[in-house]
């Protein structure tokens, strides 16, 4: 018995496959060539035709700017010469009629008031210069600051704050809350008030010493009617009973503060009856009595 047996060959082994092998490998990498070409000229040509669409987009976008910027040009040219025409017919119907002044006035003449800004006032509401005014009114010694609002359609609010006078000063001028020495020409009545006085450039250390002293000796019921400063930056008290003080600059405030200590062990008929008090020793003071002197 005979087997027929058949062999079977690759395309590689049999005659002339691997040249056609090779032939497909080039095909096949002339057709990737031409594909990679062909699709880098149409990245190309896509690039040129999106650079192509942004130029054209750059124009209009810029055609559209000159439109804008023309029509603005335009309106505010318009609106200029509107403005031109109707501003002075409109400034005629806000002439200002109603000049309000608000505030305190115990020390400033109303009547001075009217006259010193009666020319500034007579404007319209567009053109009155209220810088000019609180200018003006602050030159008045007992004005301290000055608000001034246009209050629509014909009316300007004028708000005074005064000053206010804790002292004399020098016994001829008055010292204000915040140490600003003023003199005005017309005191009116001012009550009780202390009298400060030193050096010209140490008002602002006079009133502050004079508020301490003051809180320390009213634990007695006693009050300061006049504080000097002398020369030495000693000083001298003298009180609501007539007492004389005198305390140095070595640790004043202390030697008051004991000075208190002592009179309140000592009833108010005898305090009045002292006549004054010397504190400018070391450790002591020196009492004067209406009836006798003591030293302590």
């Amino acid at each position: 018995m005979s087997i027929l047996i058949k062999q079977w060959r690759s395309d590689t082994k049999k005659p002339g496959g691997r040249v056609q092998n090779r032939n497909f490998k080039q095909a096949k990498k002339l057709d990737k060539k031409y594909f990679l070409k062909t699709e880098q000229l149409s990245f190309i040509n896509n690039k040129r035709n999106l650079k192509a669409r942004m130029n054209n987009s750059s124009i209009i976008f810029e055609i559209r700017n000159y439109v804008y910027w023309g029509l603005g040009a335009l309106a505010i040219c318009v609106f200029v010469l509107v403005f031109q025409k109707f501003v002075p017919t409109l400034k005629k119907a806000v002439l200002i009629e109603t000049v309000a002044i608000t505030g305190e006035l115990a020390n400033t003449n109303g009547d001075q008031i009217e006259m010193a800004i009666e020319d500034l006032v007579e404007s319209d509401y567009f053109s009155i210069k209220l810088g000019a005014i609180k200018a003006v009114l602050e030159k008045f010694p007992w004005i301290k600051s000055v608000d001034i609002r246009r209050i629509w359609p014909n009316s300007i609010l004028i708000n005074i704050n005064e000053k206010q006078a804790i002292a004399y000063w020098q016994n001829k001028e008055l010292l204000s809350a915040e140490a600003e020495i003023f003199n005005p020409k017309e005191i009116k009545s001012l009550g009780q008030l202390p009298k400060l006085s030193g050096p010209e450039d140490k008002a602002v250390f006079v009133m502050h010493n004079y508020h301490q002293m003051n809180r320390i000796l009213s634990a007695v019921g006693l009050n300061i009617e006049s504080l000097h400063l002398e020369d030495r930056y000693s000083w001298q008290l003298k009180l609501n009973t007539k007492m004389t003080v005198r305390v140095d600059d070595k640790k004043s405030l202390e030697k008051i503060k004991n000075m208190v200590s002592l009179l309140k062990k000592v009833s108010v008929e005898e305090i009045v009856k002292i006549k004054s008090i010397d504190l400018r020793y070391e450790n002591g003071m020196a009492l004067s009595h209406s009836q006798k002197k003591l030293a302590g």
